[in-house]
């Protein structure tokens, strides 16, 4: 605790104006202007009432291979009101959170390149500026319901930070295991991480310490982070095999997807940035400073070991979201899936300050306002790329705002389902997309809804029509919709033996629908 203190001390300075700037810039006004997406209805908000137990429960039967999250999501549900501008706020402070963990962790990294506290400061903070400003950061900083994926961000650096410690090897054995266990019960996003970081590990110079010492020191380390992620592994496949419905997917093409993402990056890259061409130019120079000054560096062994375990790090996160059947997005809520590699991406600045020490002062202010540069149009791309979650949130309260919930709720039948045919914006992120969310926004907003919709407690009773996209298609018992590309392969069935009512926001018309009917994809009921 008191080196963690000693280095807060040494963190604060001139320095963290940048990502203090950085954060008042592209986060401050977060939630004045965004509000819920997707999940957030759902999740956020316990739409039937439970006493804390029952919550508690359900969650763990759930969430059983990462109980954290489960614990963490009844009580921020339970702590945090249901407000829109409440949970940004709160978001806004977990990116503060963050990015404090992510200037802390590199900083501790630097100080083994580095003996010159300046230099340590200004890397640390702009390692965290970095993570403030990366615009494919969004999946996890502007969607409310990937609070956990943060908090997964602050255990990992206290992972590395246990591990980059100058306490004994016990200490540090015992912290790390620790840390590693609680942030993968949290979410499965730093799995294998520990390989990395042992990578850098092998380039530390301990005082009195010598290669074999070192590499016995890794091997223990190693042998103790196997255990545990084959603990972890075992509860998360035992957890499938017993519960189907957590929704454990192992993809079967995860291989295919893996060069996917890799052959996408650049593409990915350019749709989250605005001009990418400077900001190649730009991440050009970094990188090639970084290199021709490792070269020279008297601690290249530490840097080129910091630079392989990034690029390894990066690639162990896309392995481990294509086996799970994702690929690498920049934009809108699946962006979250950059997450890990904008975490060690958030290093490059901060080794390339390292690297420019040994140069002089001119090498050094000429890394500095290269870095921040790069901070600065990161920083703007963020804020643009900001305005497609502005425009979903906009789309959702307007559609939540001219719902006639009262004159749906009087003539309908008990256990209806209703469509909600409205548009949705071009360019925008995600919102109200599947039956959960649209049903849970209807359901918390209008408590008139339930008597009519669920009158034997919550149940999903609503979805976007999407006539444009999407066919839907309803005998008077089960509703299935699929996407017109493939009609045939359904994409949720859902039970819906009441009557089914159509509203159309455009023309503010609401009208029943009699079996059998096919909606969408060109066809007009």
């Amino acid at each position: 605790m008191r080196g963690i203190g000693l280095q807060l001390k040494q963190q604060f300075g001139l320095p963290w104006i940048i990502p203090a700037s950085v954060w008042l810039g592209v986060t401050s006004w977060r939630p004045f202007v965004l509000g819920f997406y997707h999940d957030d209805w759902i999740t956020l908000k316990e739409v039937a009432p439970r006493s804390l137990i029952a919550d508690i429960s359900t969650e763990l039967t759930d969430q059983a291979s990462r109980p954290l999250y489960g614990v963490l999501a009844v009580i921020l549900r339970r702590l945090v009101p249901f407000n829109p501008i409440i949970w940004q706020l709160f978001m806004g402070l977990l990116i503060a959170a963050s990015a404090l963990a992510i200037g802390i962790f590199s900083s501790r990294l630097i100080m083994w390149a580095t003996d010159d506290p300046a230099t340590v400061r200004w890397s640390g903070a702009i390692a965290a500026a970095t993570w403030i400003a990366i615009p494919w950061d969004l999946g996890v900083t502007a969607w409310p319901t990937t609070f956990a994926a943060q908090i997964s961000v602050i255990g990992f650096c206290a992972l590395g930070y246990a591990i980059f410690d100058a306490d004994s090897l016990k200490r540090r054995f015992m912290k790390a295991m620790l840390a590693f266990l609680l942030v993968s019960l949290i979410s499965e996003l730093f799995w294998i991480s520990f390989i990395p970081l042992l990578f850098i590990s092998l380039g530390l110079e301990r005082k009195g310490q010598t290669a074999h010492e070192k590499r016995r020191e890794a091997a223990i380390l190693l042998s103790g982070f196997c255990v545990v992620q084959l603990f972890l592994v075992g509860l998360n496949r035992i957890v499938v095999h017993m519960s189907p419905a957590t929704s454990r997917t192992f993809s079967h093409a995860w291989v295919n997807t893996v060069f996917l993402s890799l052959r996408l990056l650049p593409v990915e890259f350019k749709r989250s940035v605005l001009w990418p061409q400077a900001s190649w130019l730009l991440i050009g120079v970094v990188l090639l400073g970084l290199v021709v000054g490792a070269c020279f560096h008297p601690k290249r062994r530490l840097i080129a070991l910091t630079i392989f375990a990034i690029v390894s790090g990066s690639f162990i996160s896309i392995v481990l979201f294509a086996l799970a059947g994702y690929r690498v997005e920049s934009l809108g809520t699946s962006s979250r899936t950059a997450v890990v590699i904008s975490v060690w991406l958030s290093l490059i600045p901060a080794l390339v300050l390292a690297v420019s020490k040994r140069f002089g002062r001119p090498a050094q202010i000429c890394a500095c306002c290269t870095t921040v540069l790069l901070v600065l149009i990161l920083s703007l791309s963020s804020i643009n790329d900001l305005q497609a979650w502005i425009k979903s949130w906009d789309f959702e309260k307007q559609v939540l705002k001219h719902f006639p919930a009262t004159d749906i709720a009087q003539g309908a039948a008990q256990n209806s389902f209703v469509l909600v045919d409205a548009e949705h914006p071009d360019t925008y992120a995600e919102g109200f997309e599947a039956y959960w969310d649209i049903s849970a926004g209807l359901y918390t907003s209008y408590p008139v809804l339930r008597k009519a919709f669920t009158p034997n407690g919550f149940r999903y009773f609503a979805s976007m029509a999407n006539l444009s996209k999407m066919q839907t298609l309803w005998d008077g018992r089960l509703l299935i919709q699929s996407w017109c590309t493939a009609p045939r392969t359904s994409l949720w069935e859902l039970k819906a033996p009441g009557n089914l009512y159509l509203w159309r926001k455009s023309e503010q018309e609401f009208v029943r629908i009699t079996p059998p009917i096919k909606l969408g994809c060109s066809r007009k009921e």
